[in-house]
Protein backbone atom coordinates (compact mmCIF):
# COMPACT_ATOMS: atom_id res chain seq x y z
CA UNK A 1 0.00 0.00 0.00
CA UNK A 2 2.92 2.12 0.14
CA UNK A 3 2.54 2.85 -3.39
CA UNK A 4 -0.78 4.06 -3.66
CA UNK A 5 0.10 7.05 -1.11
CA UNK A 6 2.50 8.60 -3.88
CA UNK A 7 2.79 12.25 -3.68
CA UNK A 8 3.49 14.74 -6.67
CA UNK A 9 6.81 15.47 -4.80
CA UNK A 10 7.51 12.10 -5.32
CA UNK A 11 6.48 11.32 -8.67
CA UNK A 12 8.73 14.50 -9.82
CA UNK A 13 11.43 12.82 -7.65
CA UNK A 14 11.56 9.96 -9.62
CA UNK A 15 10.76 11.40 -12.81
CA UNK A 16 14.00 13.71 -12.18
CA UNK A 17 16.32 10.91 -11.34
CA UNK A 18 15.57 8.81 -14.02
CA UNK A 19 16.15 12.39 -16.22
CA UNK A 20 19.56 12.19 -14.72
CA UNK A 21 20.59 9.09 -14.87
CA UNK A 22 20.07 9.57 -18.79
CA UNK A 23 21.62 11.99 -18.46
CA UNK A 24 24.41 10.39 -17.20
CA UNK A 25 24.40 7.78 -19.93
CA UNK A 26 24.61 10.46 -22.97
CA UNK A 27 27.48 12.03 -21.47
CA UNK A 28 29.61 8.88 -20.72
CA UNK A 29 28.48 7.97 -24.18
CA UNK A 30 29.96 11.25 -25.65
CA UNK A 31 33.00 10.63 -23.83
CA UNK A 32 33.46 7.15 -24.95
CA UNK A 33 33.02 7.80 -28.06
CA UNK A 34 35.70 10.69 -28.26
CA UNK A 35 38.07 8.41 -26.95
CA UNK A 36 37.50 5.67 -29.42
CA UNK A 37 37.33 8.72 -31.90
CA UNK A 38 41.00 9.66 -30.84
CA UNK A 39 42.42 6.45 -30.16
CA UNK A 40 41.42 5.25 -33.84
CA UNK A 41 43.04 8.59 -35.41
CA UNK A 42 46.34 8.05 -33.36
CA UNK A 43 46.13 4.37 -34.82
CA UNK A 44 45.65 5.90 -38.06
CA UNK A 45 48.82 8.42 -37.86
CA UNK A 46 51.06 6.18 -36.29
CA UNK A 47 49.76 3.79 -39.49
CA UNK A 48 51.08 6.48 -41.97
CA UNK A 49 53.87 7.31 -40.48
CA UNK A 50 55.46 3.68 -40.24
CA UNK A 51 54.14 2.72 -43.49
CA UNK A 52 57.15 1.70 -45.05
CA UNK A 53 59.36 0.61 -42.28
CA UNK A 54 58.82 -3.60 -43.36
CA UNK A 55 60.22 -4.68 -47.14
CA UNK A 56 56.86 -5.65 -49.65
CA UNK A 57 56.40 -9.10 -50.00
CA UNK A 58 56.23 -8.20 -53.42
CA UNK A 59 58.93 -6.40 -55.93
CA UNK A 60 57.88 -3.21 -54.99
CA UNK A 61 55.38 -0.96 -53.04
CA UNK A 62 52.53 0.77 -54.78
CA UNK A 63 54.30 3.77 -55.02
CA UNK A 64 57.14 2.59 -57.30
CA UNK A 65 54.48 0.38 -59.33
CA UNK A 66 54.11 1.43 -63.07
CA UNK A 67 49.82 0.32 -62.85
CA UNK A 68 49.56 3.22 -59.94
CA UNK A 69 48.33 6.51 -60.47
CA UNK A 70 48.38 8.98 -57.51
CA UNK A 71 45.83 12.04 -56.99
CA UNK A 72 45.89 12.41 -53.74
CA UNK A 73 48.35 12.65 -51.02
CA UNK A 74 48.91 8.77 -50.26
CA UNK A 75 45.82 7.63 -51.84
CA UNK A 76 45.72 6.37 -55.68
CA UNK A 77 43.97 4.15 -58.44
CA UNK A 78 45.32 0.86 -59.03
CA UNK A 79 44.84 0.41 -62.94
CA UNK A 80 45.25 -3.24 -62.54
CA UNK A 81 42.85 -3.77 -59.91
CA UNK A 82 40.37 -0.43 -60.71
CA UNK A 83 40.80 0.05 -56.77
CA UNK A 84 41.40 2.71 -54.55
CA UNK A 85 44.80 2.03 -52.96
CA UNK A 86 47.81 3.33 -50.60
CA UNK A 87 51.05 4.45 -51.95
CA UNK A 88 52.20 1.86 -48.75
CA UNK A 89 50.25 -1.20 -50.08
CA UNK A 90 51.83 -3.97 -52.27
CA UNK A 91 50.52 -6.95 -55.00
CA UNK A 92 52.02 -10.13 -56.55
CA UNK A 93 51.05 -9.03 -59.74
CA UNK A 94 53.69 -5.44 -59.58
CA UNK A 95 55.79 -4.17 -62.13
CA UNK A 96 58.46 -1.79 -60.62
CA UNK A 97 59.27 1.49 -62.74
CA UNK A 98 62.87 1.87 -64.56
CA UNK A 99 64.59 4.27 -63.05
CA UNK A 100 63.98 7.26 -65.98
CA UNK A 101 59.79 6.65 -65.20
CA UNK A 102 60.78 6.81 -62.00
CA UNK A 103 61.86 10.52 -61.86
CA UNK A 104 59.48 11.71 -64.35
CA UNK A 105 56.87 10.03 -61.49
CA UNK A 106 57.98 11.61 -59.08
CA UNK A 107 58.52 15.16 -60.71
CA UNK A 108 54.89 14.78 -61.40
CA UNK A 109 53.68 13.62 -57.90
CA UNK A 110 55.50 15.87 -56.03
CA UNK A 111 54.01 18.75 -58.94
CA UNK A 112 50.43 17.67 -57.68
CA UNK A 113 51.14 17.72 -54.09
CA UNK A 114 51.92 21.12 -54.67
CA UNK A 115 48.78 21.99 -56.48
CA UNK A 116 46.64 20.53 -54.36
CA UNK A 117 48.87 22.54 -50.82
CA UNK A 118 47.71 25.81 -52.87
CA UNK A 119 44.15 24.77 -52.62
Amino acid sequence: MIFMEMTWTMAFAIIGIMVTIIIAILIFHEIWSSFKAWFHLQRYMWKIKNRFKKPPQAKCFCICCTDWDPYGSNMGTCNQFHAMTQDCEFCDRATPRDNKSWEDFKSTFEFRASLKREE
